[in-house]
């Protein structure tokens, strides 16, 4: 497994400017990189568990996965935004969508489970993608639907993500259908 990094992508704001959790976003590389920075859950760049009370440690492994169900996520809704079959104001959108289930330890008996799950929303004028977490507040993150405009742009970036956070001996590949939609452009 490729060791995570607290930053895989390099997101950077400047100080006079706010991040995609306080406004929507219209540049799609930089939403990209501070979802995959919230997936660490910690604000201490060497431990993702440091800012964490859960039944058990959060880590490395745990990050790659949230990581990897955002990016899912992320590619499911635009496929479906560009086949049009959803649309800007369809709301909170039903699906089997992945969740990260950080279960009890031995060294914690009885402690109730977490459950971690990024979840996506269609406003008139956003996408709204919030990560929950049972017991504690979520963390949703802003992308205006001009950012995903240049297919060609969205797939760079994801691609460049995946292969960001990808495990050392397989290659973590954009969903199909998108490069589909891309190429037949």
């Amino acid at each position: 497994m490729r060791e995570q990094v607290f930053n895989p992508m390099s997101f950077w704001c400047a100080p006079n400017q706010a991040t995609p959790d306080y406004v929507i976003y219209d540049a799609f590389r930089s939403w990209v990189a501070y979802g995959l920075l919230t997936c660490w859950l910690s604000h201490d760049a060497d431990d993702p568990n440091a800012d964490c009370n859960m039944a058990r440690p959060v880590t490395c492994d745990d990050v790659q996965e949230l990581r990897d169900y955002f990016l899912n996520l992320v590619e499911t809704v635009i496929v479906t935004l560009w086949k049009s079959q959803y649309k800007p104001g369809d709301g909170s959108i039903d699906g089997d969508w992945q969740s990260l289930v950080i279960g009890n330890s031995e060294e914690n008996p009885g402690e109730e489970e977490t459950i971690l799950t990024w979840y996506v929303r269609l406003d008139n004028d956003c996408m709204m993608f919030d990560l929950q977490c049972s017991g504690a507040d979520g963390t949703a993150v802003w992308l205006s639907y001009d950012a995903i405009a240049d297919r060609r742009n969205v797939l760079k970036v994801l691609a460049d993500a995946r292969k960001t956070i990808a495990d050392d001996g397989e290659q973590s590949q954009v969903w199909p259908a998108l490069v589909e939609l891309v190429e037949s452009t």
